[in-house]
C-alpha cells in the first residue's frame, strides 16, 4: 500500500512538472506572431535579431489579393505602392507594406526603427483610412522621423550586401547554416 501511495505521489509531481512545462511552452507560443512577416503583427520596438531577419527579407508586397472592403466599400489598393510625382515619374514606395493580419498599412522602415518616442500613425498602430491613404503617405515620406529611419534600413541594407555588420562572425555562421538546411 505504502509502495502504491509513493507511486502515485511521483506520478503526480511528473504530471505537474509536465503540465508546468506545457504551460510555459504555451506562454512562449503567445508571444510569437503567427506571421512574422506582417508588419501589423510587431511589437512597436523590434529585437535587432528579428530586424536584420527582416531587412534580409525585405517588404512584403501584397499583389495577387482581393483587398477587403470597409463599411464605405473602399479598400487599400496596389497603386498606392507607386508615387507618381507632378512632373510624370514614378518612384517605389517600397517601404509601403501592407498588414494581411490588420488590413492596415505601415511604414516598413519606420515600423523597424521606431523609437519610444514615435508619434507616426503608420509606425505605430498603421493606417485603413483608404480615403486619405495618398495625402498621408505623401506627409509620412517628408518627416524627419521617416527620412531617418530610410536612412537607418538603407544603411543597414548595404551593410549585409557588404558583409560589414558588426557581428559578421555571427552572421558568417547564419549564413552557412542557412545554406546547410536549403541543402538539407
Amino acid at each position: 500500500m505504502m509502495k502504491t501511495q509513493v507511486k502515485n505521489v511521483q506520478e503526480n509531481v511528473k504530471e505537474s512538472k509536465i503540465n508546468k512545462e506545457i504551460k510555459e511552452l504555451n506562454q512562449n507560443l503567445h508571444n510569437i506572431p503567427l506571421n512574422i512577416f506582417d508588419s501589423g503583427r510587431w511589437e512597436n520596438i523590434i529585437d535587432s535579431k528579428l530586424r536584420d531577419l527582416l531587412v534580409e527579407k525585405g517588404p512584403i508586397l501584397e499583389n495577387n489579393i482581393n483587398f477587403p472592403k470597409d463599411k464605405n466599400f473602399r479598400h487599400f489598393s496596389t497603386i498606392h505602392y507607386i508615387q507618381k510625382l507632378s512632373n510624370g515619374e514614378t518612384h517605389d514606395r517600397k517601404w509601403l507594406a501592407y498588414s494581411r493580419d490588420f488590413n492596415k498599412v505601415y511604414c516598413f522602415c519606420c515600423k523597424l526603427f521606431n523609437t519610444k518616442h514615435s508619434t507616426s500613425q503608420l509606425s505605430n498602430e498603421g493606417s485603413n483610412d483608404w480615403k486619405n491613404l495618398s495625402s498621408k503617405l505623401k506627409s509620412h515620406k517628408t518627416t524627419n522621423e521617416h527620412i531617418t529611419n530610410m536612412s537607418a534600413w538603407i544603411d543597414l541594407e548595404l551593410r549585409f550586401s557588404n558583409n560589414k555588420t558588426i557581428d559578421i562572425n555571427i552572421q558568417e555562421k547564419i549564413n552557412r547554416e542557412k545554406e546547410h538546411w536549403k541543402n538539407f
